[in-house]
């Protein structure tokens, strides 16, 4: 198979170590908590946050429900964790050299984009965060888009963007449901980043699967399985 002249990637967990960052967002939201809650108790929230969260799966709204009902000592609703998650987790991002490296030495020889769920604001902000906000032909957002992955028209719409059929494009992204289940129904050709993951039973099969996003420079020159 030739090699695909566009690779778009997710974005939380996949470019940018989401898990890392909300690890540190969750610390520091219940240490600005004060004496409202004991030190153990600041830590044991941080663990109950960062587990409810499942590296990002839990919905919104769900995420921002349960942990106010949980603490309601903190006299925040759900709007007001929203808040708090959409000015500050951002800031916790940080730039990896390793993957930035990788994104310019992409970028000489396909188009690059970014599809990725979330609000326009924030996902823009992790980008400019991390040091990637210029590196892309677009950046494609469901908060913007008006669907989001799994939904095949966010797919859709990246490759209307960069003018690519699905079968030119490879989506790299770490989520086997999101990124892997919908680029394939949209036709393209994926690459699972794996991490410590087990894929589920059922869903469709990758066609490139890397332990770490620094591994695909590598794999791309291998020859991709026909479908």
């Amino acid at each position: 198979m030739p090699s695909p002249r566009a690779i778009l990637f997710d974005l939380d967990n996949t470019l940018a170590d989401r898990r890392t960052a909300f690890g540190r967002y969750a610390v520091d939201f219940f240490q600005r908590q004060g004496t409202r809650l004991s030190p153990r108790h600041q830590a044991a929230g941080a663990d109950w946050m960062i587990a409810i969260d499942d590296d990002g799966r839990l919905s919104r709204d769900r995420f921002c429900e349960q942990l106010a009902a949980r603490y309601p000592e903190l006299g925040l609703d759900a709007a007001a964790v929203w808040r708090d998650h959409s000015r500050r987790l951002w800031t916790f991002y940080e730039p990896r050299p390793e993957v930035t490296s990788l994104v310019d030495r992409l970028a000489r020889d396909f188009r690059l984009t970014v599809v990725t769920n979330g609000s326009a604001q924030n996902q823009r902000r992790k980008l400019e965060r991390i040091g990637l906000a210029d590196n892309f032909d677009h950046v494609v957002v469901s908060g913007e888009a008006g669907f989001e992955k799994p939904d095949r028209r966010i797919f859709e719409l990246a490759l209307k963007m960069i003018q690519v059929c699905p079968v030119d494009a490879l989506f790299v992204g770490d989520d086997p449901m999101r990124d892997i289940l919908g680029a394939s129904q949209a036709g393209l050709l994926t690459c699972w980043v794996r991490g410590n993951q087990i894929f589920p039973e059922g869903a469709p099969r990758p066609d490139l699967v890397v332990d770490h996003l620094t591994e695909l420079e590598s794999r791309l020159g291998c020859s991709m399985p026909a479908r």
